[in-house]
């Protein structure tokens, strides 16, 4: 079944609310403690926010399993969710961006339930083979973070790599107009390829030994 379906508890007759949501079977939907969104799961393999009051989507899905998601858990606050996959992974995401805000939690088996606790500490989770796992979700964080703030220093020097080692163009086929400027790579990053004139320049060497890489810590990752 694809649909949402919401009812008036009181009177256990009235439909407050038809949701096409899914291409697929809806496994699971959980309210938001605000009462404000409805958060579905599917066979889709998506996870997609909805406006509990008239049933529009809110952002955009949650995407990246491979697998159907059978179970997902919302947080005290609200802020973020736990999502559980039957690619043997779970997953938590931000309800503010739509974001995995996690590495990820792998399993050996389906994982089929999730669940946090009421003070956000801690996260369980349940797959078919009966086994039980609980992750401190601070710790899931700040690794998180961590490996962001890795990727987008390995991506910085990737791109200052491609840059330093771009080919500078043949005079052979690139003809330069008289009085213009040839191609400098430091355009690329909006400094100028010389010093201006009678201004005097800083050796960086200097300034060497002032300067270091920021240092990131090491988490404690032993199994939970």
């Amino acid at each position: 079944m694809c649909t949402i379906w919401v009812w008036n508890a009181h009177t256990n007759a009235e439909l407050l609310l038809k949701i096409d949501a899914h291409q697929l079977s809806v496994q699971s939907v959980v309210w938001s403690p605000d009462g404000q969104q409805l958060v579905s799961a599917s066979e889709d393999k998506t996870v997609k926010f909805w406006n509990s009051l008239n049933g529009d989507q809110i952002g955009l899905p949650c995407t990246g399993h491979t697998d159907s998601i059978g179970s997902l858990a919302i947080s005290s606050d609200g802020s973020f969710i736990a999502i559980a996959s039957l690619d043997n992974t779970v997953h938590l995401w931000s309800t503010n961006t739509h974001q995995q805000i996690s590495l990820e939690l792998q399993h050996t088996a389906w994982a089929l339930c999730v669940a946090i606790s009421s003070n956000r500490t801690l996260l369980a989770s349940g797959d078919y083979d009966g086994k039980v796992f609980l992750w401190p979700i601070r710790r899931i964080l700040e690794q998180h973070q961590v490996q962001e703030r890795l990727n987008e220093r390995d991506d910085l020097m990737q791109r200052c790599l491609i840059v330093d080692t771009y080919p500078p163009p043949s005079e052979s086929n690139i003809h330069i107009p008289e009085g213009s400027n040839s191609f400098s790579a430091d355009a690329l990053f909006d400094t100028p390829a010389t010093p201006p004139e009678n201004k005097e320049v800083e050796d960086p060497r200097e300034h060497q030994d002032e300067e270091s890489d920021e240092d990131v810590d090491p988490l404690d990752v032993s199994p939970v």
